[in-house]
């Protein structure tokens, strides 16, 4: 999802911004040095925060947000049969009974998946609220910087696997549902929030391991099933973990021994940029959709 709101000539830097449930990270990188990268827990009006972290480089900047899971729904529908021109104008109305979010304050955007089974057309429909938008935009207008686009956490992670083969990534934010992707060539084919996974950081792998293994494998071999029967797409390459918990290379082992492809960390083979966190991943990823053509 990217909301183009206004342009400035010859930025000089680039700003990728993850508001979290918890935590917000930021990632900004001048033309020519190397990237900073600052994490602050999620305290008070984000309003506020962004322009507490706010200083004099941010002016002119190309910045870009990308929300948490919490400040938004996610809404599979038929394709509502209209015009694309008309699209926009439909999205509130085809989805106001299916969130609670108010229909007068609704932000709506929409995403199709690069895949679909043959004879649908679906879409996914972002809802958020205006209240939270709106201050948001303000203080990121506030530094001076330009707002590039909004974005979402779904659509962010794909910019983390640097468009590899088809490749299964699973993706969590401590606390939140557990995020499966699978994407191939830099685009999206596979989504799903796989629930009873809030607690997995607190997971001890020698008491709930066999359990929690073989729950996450058989999720991830019905989605490359999916992705491979259904959508007909060559078979997924590599499964890739981000994921926060203590031991992540013995349930990467552990994984592998339940599937036919081989299972890494998101950071292996690669020099980790970032890797302190989820969130300081995400506000990386932020940049890296600034980077995509328009």
């Amino acid at each position: 999802m990217r909301l183009k709101l206004w342009r400035r000539q010859q930025p000089q830097a680039v700003i990728g911004i993850y508001l979290g449930n918890a935590e917000v990270a930021i990632m900004r990188q001048q033309p020519g040095q190397p990237a900073e990268l600052i994490s602050r827990p999620r305290k008070g009006p984000l309003p506020a925060l962004l322009s507490e972290l706010a200083d004099e480089q941010w002016r002119n900047a190309r910045c870009q947000l990308v929300l948490a899971s919490g400040s938004y729904d996610l809404i599979a529908i038929d394709k509502p049969p209209v015009t694309d021109d008309e699209l926009a104008g439909a999205l509130p109305w085809a989805v106001r009974e299916l969130t609670r979010r108010p229909t007068a304050r609704l932000v709506t955007d929409y995403l199709q998946l690069a895949s679909q089974p043959a004879g649908a057309e679906k879409i996914h429909v972002v809802c958020s609220d205006l209240d939270l938008l709106q201050p948001l935009v303000a203080a990121i207008h506030g530094s001076g910087a330009e707002l590039v686009g909004i974005s979402i956490e779904e659509l962010a992670v794909v910019r983390l696997l640097e468009d590899k083969p088809a490749t299964a990534l699973l993706f969590q934010m401590a606390g939140d549902e557990l995020l499966l992707v699978i994407a191939r060539d830099g685009e999206l084919h596979v989504m799903r929030r796989l629930r009873g996974y809030q607690q997995l950081a607190s997971q001890n792998l020698d008491s709930h391991g066999p359990e929690l293994v073989d729950g996450l494998a058989v999720e991830l071999q019905r989605s490359m099933d999916y992705f491979e029967l259904q959508l007909r797409q060559p078979p997924v390459k590599r499964v890739m973990l981000a994921l926060p918990v203590d031991e992540p290379a013995l349930l990467a082992e552990m994984l592998a021994r339940n599937l036919a492809v081989p299972v890494q960390l998101l950071d292996e083979g690669s020099a980790p940029l970032v890797a302190a966190s989820n969130g300081q991943r995400l506000a990386l990823a932020a940049t890296r959709l600034l980077e995509m053509p328009a």
